[in-house]
């Protein structure tokens, strides 16, 4: 393990409660009982790396979302982007491209989301959330190489109970109504009805183009569920959610290299990177959204499960229906130029039917059995819409002009001179560069994409007792996945997916600036079948000490690029990844039941990573690019130190590792190293500085991007060390009241945020502190919280990469600062 030992020292306090000795008392921890092996069982025996929270105490912390949940776990990262959120455990994520599956797979009430729009309401009505870090081969086993989320609703009760929930947040002028209403409708029938409502108006970036403050949001979700006893032995579940957004996003417009800056401070763009204040907009028809960003969509999911108690243990089926379908517009430009929109539109429709045996033979051998069935449609449509005119000072057509005049006659690139000095002279005028320009005109690249896929799976987990104390489990699963799709990308006309290839600025010209190659492919189709297993053996040292060593492999599904820009059929393709996983780890109760702590330590080779690559300008390409070696450790623990006072911690530890990753996308200074110049002069491919290389061929001969070679560095998001310490104090004030107060700094160790690994946009190591400090009533029937977070403002980057055609600028989501919130809740 290399300098694990060195990298802890620094944060070994945060867990050296673990060790410190007690005096016996009267009280314990409360257990937490996890699904996360199909079976209900306590946290403190289930022998893999797992970390989970109840619904309760993420309300008691006053934790808003599941980015901000991330924080409180050890190697795990959720991260939202201009293209979608992405989840990262010990550096595993995925791409963010519309035909990439998350790397770690979330499970809601058994059903699989696999996509991150699917899983925006995950928080609603929470009952358990659980983090199973690293392959899950067996049991979850659909695209879950990295991890899995593993959420179970909060369920119907027995009692009727009611809970109104008000939160009114000062900073942003955001409020928050959640509610549900829980109990009997009949003597075998149980309903929960729990809904949502947010609103956010006034988000901590100024966009001065718009004079409005982003982000702003509008979410309304809400979810239905009935549980029915049919007979003693059957229980028949059911469940409906639905939820609406619509959401504009906001990024702050940095420019870190001087190139650019006066030009761009000249047409009226902010250029002053971190004052939380952007330019970024758009005002003629067709690209004009009113925010830099806007997100609009709806989804909506249903399950029905049945649980038949036997004999000899219990079967279980639960058949799921997911859909969603959104629109999302960007001014692609990311400045105040009016020179590029990005529209795209999603159809996303799943089913899907498990089926398996949970065995209670209590004779020294369990087993748990089943089959998988899934079957998806994904319809994608992407438009980017080019605005080049020269009578319009606010599009790309001045910029094009300026760039063509000063790349043939200054640089004297040969191809542009060529195609555009009609007497031959040698030296391009100002009208003939107009002309060149004008031709480009309004003009739309147009993807799309159709894909199905249909897989099915069987699986087998057995544990035998070797002994009283040592417990030996085998588990394999066997898979297999069709996938077809439809891709092209095409010239069309302005603001339409029409395809219009024959259009007469569908030439030479166009396509250099917008990076492609018209084509139509519809007779992609992949055929794949996979074997992943895990072996995992238990040592019970003591009646309160738990070892474990588990050696496993995982595969995620390969697909196809829904960006694919060229008409080469590999670029449209990429196969699966692979994994191979042992970890050793350890659960312990200590101090009579006072404390517990659990460590994991893993080691972890990555082949054939799902990279989504930027090309540098306008595209992303989707490539097997990477193999990874990854080791590290995870430990967190609880303390109850009084009957008043819970101290918890967790420390996490990765050492991440590209071997070989020859083909990453390049940084704004590498390909200005390289001769990528202005809008249309490029380098000779196989150009190379450094350890950068011009790759590909445009319509010119010119190299079509450029890749630089990563092996050696680490993944985007992935902190050496992520750290959290939370204190939790509870006491009665009189007879009536008590006065409960959470404490907690969650740290980030520096890490960087861009895919390309540029040190411009690298985050140097922060740690936020958050506060909730609630009255309430004794009896349960009402609360009041203040809720502040962030409470030090520490200002940090969420999101960055290179704005598209400006080498040197960056756009940047940059975190929220000191908020503070007043929360009440009233019970029934």
């Amino acid at each position: 393990m290399r300098a694990i030992a060195s990298k802890l020292n620094p944060l070994a306090l945060s867990v050296a409660f673990i060790a410190t000795p007690a005096l016996a008392q009267d009280f314990v921890l409360e257990e937490i009982v996890v699904t996360a092996q199909k079976r209900a069982e306590s946290l403190q025996d289930v022998p893999i790396s797992v970390s989970a929270m109840s619904g309760d105490k993420i309300a008691e912390a006053g934790i808003p979302s599941m980015n901000d949940f991330s924080a409180y776990v050890p190697n795990f990262n959720v991260t939202s982007n201009a293209i979608g959120d992405v989840i990262s455990i010990r550096g595993i994520q995925s791409g963010i491209l519309a035909s990439i599956e998350q790397s770690v797979g979330t499970f809601v009430d058994g059903v699989y989301r696999g996509r991150g729009t699917q899983s925006r309401f995950s928080f609603l009505d929470v009952g358990m959330i659980e983090v199973l870090r690293g392959p899950q081969s067996t049991l979850f086993g659909k695209n879950t190489i990295g991890g899995a989320l593993n959420i179970t609703s909060a369920a119907p009760t027995e009692e009727f109970q009611a809970e109104i929930s008000g939160l009114y947040e000062v900073e942003h002028d955001e409020t928050e109504i959640k509610g549900y209403v829980s109990g009997p409708l009949s003597d075998s029938v149980r309903g929960r009805l729990a809904i949502l409502d947010r609103q956010l108006d006034d988000g901590w970036i100024e966009n001065t183009y718009y004079d409005s403050d982003e982000p702003q949001t509008d979410e309304t979700a809400g979810r239905l569920s009935l549980e029915w006893d049919a007979s003693d032995d059957v229980l028949v579940k059911f469940k409906y959610e639905y939820g609406e957004w619509d959401n504009k996003l906001g990024y702050d417009q940095e420019i870190l290299t001087p190139q650019l800056s006066g030009v761009l401070t000249g047409l009226g763009a902010d250029t002053q990177p971190g004052n939380f204040t952007t330019t970024i907009g758009n005002n003629t028809a067709g690209i004009d959204y009113g925010a830099a960003q806007t997100f609009e969509g709806d989804s909506q999911e249903s399950a029905l499960r049945i649980d038949y108690t036997l004999p000899k243990g219990t079967l279980t089926a639960i058949a799921g229906y997911s859909e969603y379908e959104f629109e999302r517009n960007l001014d692609a430009d990311f400045n105040a130029l009016d020179g590029m929109g990005f529209e795209e539109a999603e159809d996303y429709e799943q089913t899907s039917l498990e089926v398996r045996f949970v065995s209670e033979l209590g004779n020294g051998f369990e087993f748990i059995t089943g089959l998988y069935y899934q079957d998806s449609e994904l319809n994608f449509a992407g438009k980017s819409n080019f605005n080049v005119n020269s009578a319009d000072p606010d599009s790309f057509g001045p910029v094009a002009i300026g760039a063509i005049l000063q790349e043939a006659n200054v640089l004297g690139t040969a191809p542009l001179l060529a195609l555009l000095d009609a007497d031959s002279s040698g030296d391009l005028s100002p009208a003939e560069a107009q002309v060149a320009a004008d031709a480009i005109g309004q003009f739309t690249r147009a993807n799309v994409m159709e894909q199905e896929t249909e897989s099915w799976a069987v699986f087998t987990q057995g544990t035998w007792d070797l002994s009283d104390e040592l417990r030996l489990t085998l588990g394999a699963r066997y898979g297999e996945e069709e996938r077809e799709a439809k891709q092209g990308v095409n010239c069309a006309d302005w603001d339409t997916t029409t395809t219009n290839n024959t259009a007469a600025n569908c030439g030479a010209f166009s396509l250099l600036l917008a990076e492609f190659t018209p084509h139509q492919f519809n007779d992609l189709s992949r055929d794949e079948e996979h074997w992943t297993y895990t072996a995992n053996i238990q040592w019970d040292l003591t009646e309160d000490i738990m070892v474990y060593a588990t050696m496993s492999n995982g595969v995620k599904s390969g697909g196809f690029n829904s960006f694919a820009l060229t008409d080469n059929t590999d670029e449209a393709e990429f196969d699966e990844e692979k994994v191979k996983s042992f970890e050793v780890g350890a659960k312990m109760s200590l101090l009579d039941g006072q404390a517990e702590v659990n460590f994991a330590v893993f080691d972890m080779d990555y082949d054939d990573l799902q990279a989504t690559i930027f090309t540098g300008a306008t595209g992303f390409k989707v490539e097997n690019a990477a193999s990874a070696s990854i080791q590290g450790i995870e430990i967190d623990g609880r303390w109850q130190l009084t009957e008043e006072l819970m101290l918890r911690g967790s420390l996490g530890y990765v050492d991440f590792e590209f071997d070989e990753y020859d083909n990453a996308g390049c940084t704004a200074a590498q390909r200005s190293a390289l001769g990528f110049v202005g809008l249309f002069t490029r380098p000779a491919p196989g150009t190379t500085v450094g350890n950068a290389t011009a790759v590909g061929t445009n319509a010119f001969g010119q190299a079509a991007t450029c890749e630089q070679d990563l092996s050696g560095g680490t993944s985007a998001y992935t902190p050496e060390i992520s750290a959290s310490l939370s204190l939790e104090h509870e006491m009665d004030l009189g007879s009536s009241l008590f006065l409960r107060t959470v404490a907690d700094v969650n740290y980030m160790d520096d890490h960087h945020t861009a895919q390309d690994n540029d040190e411009l946009v690298y985050q140097d190591a922060y740690a936020t502190v958050n506060l909730t400090v609630t009255l309430g009533a004794q009896d349960d029937k009402w609360d009041i919280s203040l809720v502040g977070r962030n409470l030090t403002d520490e200002e940090f980057i969420t999101y960055s990469n290179d704005m598209p055609l400006f080498a040197g600028s960056q756009q940047v989501s940059w975190s929220r600062g000191a908020n503070y919130a007043i929360r009440g809740r009233l019970k029934y």
